[in-house]
């Protein structure tokens, strides 16, 4: 199950000194309190979570056009069929590339939807 920002209601209030590496790393998500307020404070708020965080990966592709993020999810292959596929046979060949092996245009579409290197690599 993912996560939105708002799901997060409930996680503890961290220090005003702790680090996003820290809170990341720290944090046990399931037994904390006070989630929305900690992640404002980190600088936060729904579209930046749903980008930095999640990627937009769990929105429905409704939503995908709705907030005008067709082109990069189709830029790397995506189309609401695929989308809305569970079977990875039918996912673009982009989501199982490494970031050096993405062309330019679907680097590009992965830094529009908040994707690094690292992170691109990580999931």
């Amino acid at each position: 199950e993912k996560l939105t920002f708002y799901d997060l209601e409930d996680m503890e209030l961290l220090s005003e000194d702790t680090d996003y590496a820290r809170y990341v790393s720290a944090v046990n998500i399931s037994a904390a309190t006070n989630g929305t307020a900690v992640l404002e404070r980190m600088g936060f708020d729904e579209s930046t979570y749903d980008c930095w965080i999640n990627h937009f990966s769990f929105y429905s592709w409704v939503d995908i056009v709705t907030y005008e993020l067709e082109q990069p999810f189709a830029d790397l292959g995506w189309n609401q069929d695929r989308w809305n596929s569970g079977n990875e046979n039918d996912w673009p060949d982009s989501t199982f590339v490494a970031w050096s092996g993405l062309s330019d245009v679907e680097k590009q579409a992965a830094a529009n939807l908040c994707y690094l290197e690292y992170t691109w690599d990580g999931y």
